[in-house]
């Protein structure tokens, strides 16, 4: 028998307006999960131990947040039955402005916290994985502009630096040498710290066995040394400039100040929608978020090992 929509015996079948958005909303849930279970395991992965406790406070984030979607969706259903619709967005609205967002805002910070925390040491990672390195150079300033994420994909999948660096960890350990005294180390590279009067000799080490060294291109003197000298102690081919988001007058400065060092005329201005410039046989080439493949809207938020694989080529 072939029953209608409105037949009694399909309305166990009907899904109400409560289920789908509970079935909505516990969708995020799991899907915020199965990040947050990747995050564990990688960390796991690349700092041992010593991600365990910075792990279950990962799980403690997602705990809070899977509860407080669950009260929301309640509490929210139970005040569209009591009040009406205007008077019900108006609750719905305050509720979040009062205590979704600063929870959100809580769980963000206890996020990032237990992330950095599950960072490895650029010594102890170098010594798990002995193939050449791949190092990253910045001033230290741009760290904290790095950290910060304009686009949704941050809380998930990282900052800028993280989501590239992290690609490229299938062609051998990210190290950077860090700030001096910082209590927790960015999200990215694996940090190692050294003496003020160790650095540059620590820089020149590892450039000259890198596999790569990639550089954010600054006006700093101590940028500008490490820029020469990798086009010293390296193979000019295993150059790459991070370019996304750099302000084109730190940029003209660079260049100017670089002159002819790297060996290949650098572009007054990066090509439009450009993450890396990099050198090979004596020319500069261009990797673009357009560029493919990525996962996520408009490519920024995951960059696959496949995209930084022209990188990489002999």
């Amino acid at each position: 028998m072939v029953f209608g929509a409105g037949h009694p015996a399909m309305v166990g079948f009907a899904m109400s307006p409560r289920a789908d958005r509970l079935i909505g909303e516990w969708s995020e849930v799991v899907f915020f999960a199965a990040i947050y279970a990747y995050q564990m395991v990688r960390g796991l992965r690349d700092a041992g131990r010593r991600a365990l406790a910075p792990g279950l406070l990962l799980l403690l984030a997602f705990v809070i947040i899977g509860g407080l979607a669950f009260v929301g969706v309640w509490f929210s259903y139970w005040v569209r039955t009591q009040l009406p619709a205007a008077a019900s967005d108006t609750v719905d609205a305050a509720i979040a402005l009062a205590v979704g967002l600063p929870a959100f805002m809580a769980l963000t910070k206890m996020t990032f916290a237990a992330r950095r925390r599950m960072v490895p040491d650029g010594r102890e990672l170098m010594a798990r994985d002995q193939r050449p390195p791949i190092l990253y150079l910045r001033s230290f300033g741009d760290d904290q502009e790095e950290g910060v994420n304009p686009d949704s994909g941050g809380l998930l999948f990282g900052t800028y630096e993280e989501r590239l660096l992290r690609a490229m960890r299938s062609y051998g350990p990210v190290v950077a040498v860090g700030r001096p005294g910082e209590r927790l180390p960015p999200l990215g590279a694996a940090r190692m710290y050294v003496d003020d009067a160790d650095w540059q000799r620590t820089v020149s080490d590892l450039a000259a066995k890198a596999r790569l060294v990639v550089m954010r291109p600054s006006e700093r003197e101590a940028v500008l040394w490490e820029a020469r000298m990798a086009a010293r102690v390296a193979d000019k081919d295993k150059i790459a400039l991070y370019v996304r988001g750099l302000r084109l007058s730190v940029w003209q400065g660079f260049v100017e100040q670089l002159g002819t060092a790297l060996g290949a005329p650098l572009p007054p201005v990066p090509e439009s929608g450009a993450i890396l410039l990099y050198l090979r046989d004596g020319a500069v080439h261009t990797l673009r978020w357009e560029d493919p493949p990525t996962v996520g809207e408009g490519g920024q938020y995951v960059l696959t090992s496949s995209f930084v694989e022209p990188l990489f080529r002999s």
